[in-house]
C-alpha cells in the first residue's frame, strides 16, 4: 500500500507541472484515467483502489512550492545542499539508526527488492 501511495503522490505532483486546471478534480480527468489503466495492465494495481484514491487526491500549493526546484542553477547546486544538510551529526545519526534497525531495513529489502541504503 506504501509503493501505491508513492506512486500516486508521484502523479499527482508529476500532473500537476501539467496543464491541467486545479479546480478539475483528479478522478474525472482523462490523463488520471489513462495512468490508473496503465498502472492496472503494466503492474496489476486495483482499478478501484486507484480510482478511490485519486477522488480523495487535492491540490496543495504549499507543497508543489516547496518541492519545485529553484530557477537559479547555483542555488540547487549539490555543493549547497551538502553543507547544509549533510552534517557530521546526520551521517552519524543515519549510521546509528541503521545499526538500531539492521533486522527491519534487510526484511524490508528481501520483502521489496530495494536495497538496505535506500
Amino acid at each position: 500500500m506504501k509503493r501505491l501511495f508513492v506512486l500516486v503522490l508521484w502523479f499527482v505532483s508529476a500532473a500537476q507541472a501539467s496543464a491541467a486546471p486545479p479546480e478539475r478534480p483528479y478522478a474525472r480527468r482523462a490523463d488520471v484515467d489513462e495512468f490508473v489503466g496503465e498502472m492496472v495492465r503494466k503492474h496489476g494495481f486495483v482499478e478501484k483502489e486507484l480510482k478511490f484514491l485519486f477522488a480523495r487526491a487535492r491540490r496543495e500549493p504549499a507543497i508543489l512550492t516547496a518541492i519545485t526546484p529553484p530557477k537559479e542553477p547555483k542555488a540547487r547546486s549539490w555543493q549547497l545542499y551538502r553543507s547544509r544538510f549533510v552534517t557530521e551529526g546526520r551521517i552519524a545519526e543515519g549510521a546509528e539508526f541503521a545499526r538500531r534497525h539492521a533486522a527491519a531495513l534487510a526484511r524490508a529489502s528481501a520483502e521489496h527488492g530495494v536495497p538496505e541504503e535506500i
